[in-house]
């Protein structure tokens, strides 16, 4: 028999959107931080950590609107 996988789209709790948005305040204060002492690396891989919180959060709001 073929299995199906159908996904299932679940909206993040409030307390997980909560930890979220304070990871990405931690992030953007240690890339100013970084951004005057750290090497290029360093700045651009928080840059990215931040990018991709807020892009995890945006595309699950998405999935959730289209799921509803």
């Amino acid at each position: 028999p073929e299995h199906l996988f159908v996904p299932v789209v679940i909206s993040a709790s409030d307390q997980v959107k909560f930890e979220l948005d304070e990871a990405q305040r931690h992030l953007r204060d240690a890339l100013a931080f970084a951004a005057r002492s750290e090497s290029a690396f360093i700045v651009n891989q928080i840059g990215e950590m931040i990018f991709n919180v807020e892009h995890m959060q945006e595309l699950n709001d998405i999935l959730t609107d289209i799921d509803a």
